[in-house]
């Protein structure tokens, strides 16, 4: 989970590049220079959303095991203060 949550890291940055790039070459009057078609930039807009939902569940699925043990670490140490004082 570790390698395809840095992967999506990784791989987000570069579709939202390649979505603006093709949406400003759309605003341009020389559309014959763009690589890409509005259908084409509809779906690298997609792609990009889905890589970033994607890796926000990836995270914090990852991080559930360890809420667990943060939560009883704050119960314990909250006890330790109550009996000192």
């Amino acid at each position: 989970m570790v390698f395809v949550v840095k992967i999506a890291q990784v791989s987000n940055p570069l579709f939202l590049m390649t979505a603006v790039n093709s949406i400003i070459c759309q605003g341009k009057k020389e559309e014959s220079e763009c690589k890409y078609s509005v259908e084409e930039t509809y779906a690298l807009i997609l792609i990009y959303t889905g890589i970033k939902f994607a890796y926000e569940v990836l995270n914090t699925l990852r991080e559930i095991p360890y809420q667990r043990m943060a939560a009883q670490a704050e119960i314990l140490i909250a006890d330790e203060v109550y009996f000192h004082v």
